[in-house]
């Protein structure tokens, strides 16, 4: 298969590795090997291949552990963004019940959203608590003992809390999403040194064994060929049990060209094509479906798929995103 993205980089790679692997068995003792970047360095082997291979094989599961990581640490936050919400609803609710007539009511901060930067919460959240503490100085009006004690007995001392835990969580998720970063950047700095590999040894097996060598016949495709992209096909899914696994199903592409399909698999919570992993793949022709439990692990967890529809050109077309989630137990 041709290389059309991050996703294709292995199983590509693996195509020239095996067709690599049988031109030295039938050149024997010649082999084949790939001119280096600069003269002064040696021919590059096969082995040098595979092990690129092992290393992007490394990389790549250490992004895909970074996005997983980040997602965890997103929801955490998230998970006490509502909490500090549900707080300020009750602060709110007190300061018009019984403070309607101080300035404390109209100095009270709007309401963040949950999906609000970062910092803006944050900033809400510590207007709150500034609020909070006036009043506790205050003399308080009538009917209201003081120190404030909102639903379950949180206190002031609840509310820094709850705000100094919030700061901490994004400061993960800000580490991890930098550890995320970083090790796609490793992934791409491989991906950038097996590329060319690739490209030269297409040059190399007609120059080392002939043009008319068979191997020069059947050298695997490095691009798509140009051509119609293939029409593509809609997809939805539904989480299954007792196996505990995805199902997705297609429509079929109407092209008459059609090699194949893949299931491709990205972590939440968006959809992003440099990050998605080939998860299955069946033929033309083959039941519209796929199975997997890919990203699924424990109940509560979410993962996006998508079906991509491939023609005998190697040209591809992604379906719609199909967002699964083991329900919680």
């Amino acid at each position: 298969m041709p290389i059309t993205g991050p996703a294709s980089y292995v199983p590509t790679t693996d195509e020239f590795i095996a067709h690599w692997t049988h031109a030295n068995a039938d050149s024997a003792p010649k082999v084949v090997v790939v001119a280096p970047a600069r003269r002064e360095d040696p021919a590059i082997p096969l082995a040098t291949l595979v092990a690129l291979r092992a290393q992007l094989i490394t990389e790549r599961t250490a992004v895909v552990t970074g996005l997983n990581k980040q997602h965890v640490a997103r929801e955490k936050g998230q998970m006490q963004k509502r909490l500090l919400l549900e707080r300020y609803d009750q602060f709110a609710g007190l300061l018009r019940a019984f403070f309607s007539q101080t300035p404390y009511l109209s100095s009270l901060p709007v309401k963040p959203s949950e999906t609000e930067l970062p910092a803006r919460f944050l900033d809400t959240m510590e207007a709150i608590l500034s609020l909070w503490v006036q009043i506790e100085d205050d003399a308080p009006p009538l009917g209201v003992e003081l120190p404030l004690v909102l639903k379950d007995d949180f206190d002031i001392t609840g509310m820094q809390d709850g705000i100094a835990l919030l700061r901490a969580l994004l400061l993960d998720l800000a580490q991890k999403e930098q550890a995320t970063s970083l090790a796609r950047s490793r992934r791409n700095q491989v991906q950038d040194k097996i590329y060319p590999i690739l490209r030269d040894y297409r040059l190399a097996v007609p120059a080392i064994l002939g043009k008319n060598s068979p191997h020069t016949e059947t050298l695997p495709r490095l691009s798509p060929l140009p051509g119609k992209t293939p029409t593509g096909v809609n997809a939805s899914g539904t989480f299954i049990t007792p196996q505990n696994e995805a199902r997705i199903v297609h429509t079929l592409s109407p092209d008459t060209d059609i090699s194949h399909y893949e299931l491709r698999q990205c972590p939440p919570p968006d959809y992003v094509g440099d990050d998605e992993t080939i998860i299955a793949t069946h033929p033309a022709g083959a039941p519209p479906e796929f199975l997997t439990q890919a990203g699924l692990v424990i109940p509560g967890d979410r993962s996006l798929f998508k079906v991509v529809t491939i023609n005998e050109d190697g040209r591809e077309k992604a379906s719609n995103v199909v967002d699964i989630t083991w329900p919680a137990a």
